[in-house]
């Protein structure tokens, strides 16, 4: 038993009556049609996975955005509420250390100092958790003018020269070209970027010079190179060093929070460029700061959906 498709013509001539009668064996057509019906099955039965595999995954997106929005809220609240203690323990640090309630004498002083000392490293931790929430919320706001270089870089050598000599580094300037290279940026956070470059460089150069260079690259913009002859950095660390809290190498002479590379990274990326960094163990390490022409006002992320409090200028204490 097969299937078949007939048809059946008659034809009138002269002599009578002709019927012609066509069948056709259809079981290869049969077959390839209830394939078609098997596939269109599987494709709604797949198309309803999808569908519940794409609300799964739109639910999953909304917790993640909400844990996101949490975290952020309380890395904000916690660090304004943590900035205020912190202040007056500074405060009545360097009261005390400047005699004003009275003469210390050298292990009382000594005992302030290092008191001090963990204080400013607290508030450093605060200020750069603060900056890293502001950016994952999408609260830094960049205002973009003109921006000079070398000049910036000159000012930035007088800000670090004293830990430089601290530490016995010598700081120098190569710039390629004479005319001032000019970008469209925002000064304060390219300074930012910089001077946690600059501070890397010298507290692990190991006490050896330090070179900066500053070119313009063929696609314009401007280009700045941090390079140092430290450790280095292995090929499997180099990226990890820009992830929030690690920390390579790390001494007891050596402060840092293990933000300071992720917080530069993502300012440089909102200012349209990016950090790189190559390094080679043994031999020393260059942070590499590329920057266009002109950035991009990019309009801030609205992840969360309360406002986070402002900083006023005496809690954004600089140690």
């Amino acid at each position: 038993t097969f299937p078949i498709e007939a048809s059946v013509s008659c034809l009138d001539t002269q002599t009578g009556r002709t019927y012609t009668l066509i069948v056709r064996d259809i079981s290869e057509r049969v077959r390839h049609e209830e394939a078609l019906r098997d596939q269109a099955e599987s494709l709604s039965d797949s198309a309803r996975e999808l569908k519940t595999l794409n609300e799964e995954l739109h639910r999953r997106q909304l917790d993640l955005e909400r844990a996101m929005t949490a975290r952020s809220r309380f890395y904000a609240s916690m660090s304004h509420e943590l900035r205020t203690p912190i202040n007056a323990v500074l405060g009545y640090s360097t009261l005390l250390l400047e005699r004003i309630y009275g003469p210390l004498n050298e292990k009382q002083a000594e005992g302030i100092e290092r008191s001090q000392k963990a204080a400013r490293h607290l508030l450093e931790l605060v200020n750069d958790v603060l900056d890293l929430s502001k950016i994952e919320a999408g609260k830094i706001d960049l205002r973009l003018q003109p921006v000079e270089f070398p000049g910036l870089i000159e000012d930035l050598f007088v800000t670090v020269r004293p830990l430089a000599d601290e530490h016995g580094s010598s700081l120098s300037l190569e710039v390629e070209g004479d005319a001032p290279i000019r970008v469209v940026s925002d000064p304060r956070r390219v300074r930012q970027i910089l001077l946690n470059l600059l501070s890397n460089a010298i507290k692990f150069g190991r006490g050896r010079p330090i070179r900066v260079l500053c070119s313009r690259p063929a696609d314009g913009g401007v280009q700045v190179e941090v390079i140092d002859q430290g450790e280095g950095i292995s090929r499997e660390d180099q990226e990890r060093i820009f992830h929030e809290f690690v920390q390579l190498g790390k001494t007891q002479l050596q402060d840092g929070t293990g933000l300071g590379l992720p917080i530069s990274r993502r300012l440089a990326e909102l200012l349209s460029g990016d950090l790189a960094v190559e390094s080679t163990p043994g031999n020393g390490s260059t942070f590499r700061l590329r920057l266009p022409s002109s950035a991009e006002a990019r309009p801030p992320l609205r992840l969360v959906e309360q406002e986070m409090p402002r900083e006023t200028a005496d809690e954004r204490n600089i140690a």
